[in-house]
């Protein structure tokens, strides 16, 4: 078995060391480097360039390195018959639902402005924005999508997804 990482966010290097520092003996390559494409059977990827996965005849799985999968099917040269697996975290959704909130929260009551303010001393009162005037729209609802919009109408914001 060979594993081919195909990323495009500077992180190849860390995530074969990752693998190679848990087993020593797997075959793991960087798809920009010189590789036998015939023994690769697993390709670890995250939004990888399209046309990347058909050069390798005996891929048997393509592992997503993040919760979605749907760059794969935007890819149309992608291999359609056969697994493709992604990251599953208990942490994750709930994680992207509070940071979604806070980063939300934010801008509706100027955190952003006033950190900028308090660095230079100043204290200049702005507008706000109330919850209940906020309508949220989330792309896509999925795993982090429908959790992150059912929190949010808990907090009592209009949500569209």
């Amino acid at each position: 078995m060979a594993i081919v990482i195909i990323r495009q966010d500077g992180k190849i290097d860390a995530w074969k060391k990752a693998l190679k520092d848990r087993n020593p003996s797997i075959e793991v390559y960087s798809y920009l480097e010189e590789h036998p494409k015939e023994n690769i059977t697993m390709a670890l990827i995250w939004k990888h360039p399209e046309g990347s996965l058909a050069i390798y005849p005996n891929l048997k799985c393509i592992a997503s390195s993040g919760a979605g999968v749907d760059y794969i099917f935007e890819d149309a040269s992608a291999p359609t018959d056969i697994p493709i697996t992604r990251v599953v975290d208990p942490y994750l959704a709930s994680d992207m639902s509070e940071h979604v909130l806070a980063v939300i929260l934010a801008e509706l009551k100027n955190f952003n402005s006033y950190k900028l303010q308090q660095a230079d001393h100043d204290w200049n009162p702005k507008n706000y924005r109330r919850i209940k005037d906020v309508t949220v729209g989330i792309m896509g609802l999925g795993e982090l999508g429908a959790l992150t919009a059912n929190d949010l109408v808990k907090f009592g914001f209009t949500v569209q997804g």
